[in-house]
């Protein structure tokens, strides 16, 4: 039997969606007011309060230079995934924001299921990326999500 390990599937977009481990999973906010945050990257200019934290909202789609889904003017977002991370072994958890285009789903990732690198794939995003799977007939990825914020 193929080895598989539960993931959560994070779309962004429709040219894009990534999996994080179930470890790194903190919780899904459905509807969330942002704050805008000048004189930063526009693909990371907004932030939410969440338990005591502010923490910075990353738009994959302004990452790439796709454009965004919708408005980062907007006061709110529908679709929040809290991720934690480490920057090291043995170092207290971080945590990230990310903003979504639909509810997250829990699924099983397969070894039989990755896949090689194709040409077309984001320069923007290679050197984040940890491995590359085939789900449902979409290229999903699976990123450095610390390495993202450096």
């Amino acid at each position: 039997m193929p080895e598989a390990t539960p993931a959560w599937l994070l779309r962004v977009s429709e040219n894009i969606q990534f999996c994080i481990g179930e470890h790194e999973a903190e919780t899904y906010i459905e509807e969330i007011s942002l704050q805008p945050v000048p004189l930063t990257p526009d693909y990371c200019n907004n932030v939410i309060f969440w338990q005591d934290l502010i923490l910075p909202v990353i738009d994959m789609n302004k990452f790439v230079g796709y454009g965004a889904e919708t408005d980062l003017k907007n006061t709110s977002s529908k679709h929040i995934f809290v991720i934690s991370y480490q920057k090291q072994e043995n170092m207290p958890l971080e945590y990230i924001a990310v903003k979504l285009s639909a509810t997250p789903e829990k699924i099983l990732v397969k070894d039989e299921d990755v896949c090689e690198l194709p040409e077309e794939y984001p320069d923007t995003l290679k050197p984040y990326l940890l491995s590359l799977f085939n789900y449902n007939n979409r290229l999903t990825s699976v990123f450095d999500i610390a390495g993202i914020l450096q």
